[in-house]
């Protein structure tokens, strides 16, 4: 019988890693196992030292025991992470395979299991083992949270909703964020499919996951300016408002309740109070220019003239210069002279486009379109527009596509 160089490898690698297993162990059989980064490093250096027929021969050699397991699953997790998922797969349907091993010690195989199914695509295959595992009191919580990953990727937002709603009440206020805009893609689809009601009760049930939504206030604002109710579309305008930054957002539903006689007083109390609270040119720059188009007296138009100046000073931006620029040329019975020229016009045009992006707080991933989840570091709402973002007067301007 002829012996190759690879099965005395196998042959030393087994007799080598059965020692060290042995001295994991307590007199009483009781396992002390190495901490994980330890166990992480020890792996790499055998993964690296040994060829990859040399590792495959050694795993189909280990026997399978509740004592090997934790080395079993180590390996599999090295091969997934290692871009081998065919490998990862195999290792951890072969311990699948043996009945020896009871339902506890099973549980973590089965997610493993997942996982390479999920690295590799499989995404039906994933959910299948996850939902499995969804009521186990130590895998249950990452399962559901997996699952929502693949209902997210396939934008199955029924299922998605399904899912965070099963979720122990303990950790509802961690998905609350989630939810909530589950509810807003679903209303999303429903609204393309006509379904207007359904989509404004979905938008309410956002709102009632996570009060802070400002997706669902801006979509309510836009449903009922369809219906021309202004007034309720003023109370989503306002409720909307929970930072400055978002701000920018509510400028073009403000600017159609302004348009309106029922709103236009409380549009222009609403837009009064952010102009003292927030100091944002797009802000200043609206409460100016409503005032030259009113014909107001010149002292109140040179006090807003001077409040947008220091605004734009303190958050200079192109299109902020832009905006000064045209106002400018429109209204030159109504402005004081500036030291801006025409001649930087198009320049200024071209710089503004390249600011104009929207950026995700969380990675800075930059985009000419609001996301409500970041296609780089997939959370939610942390895309925010930019500085200074003058909309149109009409809410149909607003961009509010998501990905």
């Amino acid at each position: 019988m002829e012996w190759s160089a690879g099965w005395f490898v196998a042959i030393f690698l087994g007799g080598a890693l059965t020692g060290y297993l042995t001295a994991l162990w307590r007199p009483r059989q009781v396992r002390r196992e190495l901490p994980t980064e330890q166990l992480k490093h020890r792996l790499q250096l055998l993964f690296d030292s040994y060829a990859n027929e040399s590792m495959d021969k050694f795993v189909q050699t280990l026997e399978v025991s509740p004592q090997t397991l934790p080395l079993h699953l180590a390996v599999g997790r090295q091969f997934r992470q290692q871009g081998e998922v065919d490998k990862a797969i195999l290792v951890h349907q072969n311990l699948l395979s043996h009945p020896q091993l009871s339902d506890a010690e099973s549980e973590p195989i089965v997610f493993e299991l997942a996982q390479d199914y999920y690295k590799a695509g499989l995404y039906d295959r994933a959910e299948t083992l996850w939902l499995e595992l969804a009521k186990s009191p130590r895998h249950g919580e990452h399962s559901l949270r997996q699952l929502l990953a693949i209902y997210e990727q396939e934008k199955d937002w029924i299922k998605a909703i399904a899912t965070a709603e099963c979720a122990p009440y303990s950790k509802r206020d961690e998905l609350s964020l989630r939810l909530a805009h589950y509810y807003c893609e679903r209303a999303e689809e429903l609204k393309a499919q006509g379904d207007s009601l359904s989509a404004q009760h979905h938008f309410h049930l956002a709102l009632k996951e996570d009060a802070r939504c400002v997706r669902a206030c801006l979509a309510l604002a836009l449903l009922h300016l369809e219906r021309q109710d202004y007034a309720a579309a003023l109370v989503e305008i306002e409720r909307a408002a929970i930072e400055p930054a978002l701000i920018p957002l509510l400028l073009p539903l403000l600017s159609a309740c302004l348009e309106h006689p029922a709103s236009q007083a409380r549009a222009s109390t609403v837009l009064q109070d952010w102009s003292m609270r927030y100091a944002l040119p797009a802000l200043h720059a609206m409460c100016w220019r409503r005032a030259v188009a009113a014909d107001l007296e010149p002292s109140r138009i040179v006090e807003l003239e001077q409040q947008l100046s220091a605004s734009v000073q303190r958050q200079p931006s192109a299109a902020a210069f832009v905006f000064l620029m045209q106002e400018t040329e429109l209204y030159q019975h109504r402005c004081s002279p500036n030291m801006l020229k025409a001649g930087l016009l198009d320049y200024l045009n071209l710089q503004a486009r390249e600011q104009s992006r929207y950026l995700c707080k969380s990675c800075g991933f930059t985009g000419s379109q609001l996301f409500w989840h970041c296609p780089s570091c997939h959370r939610w709402q942390t895309v925010k527009p930019p500085p200074f973002v003058l909309p149109a007067v009409t809410p149909q301007h607003v961009n509010t596509e998501t990905r």
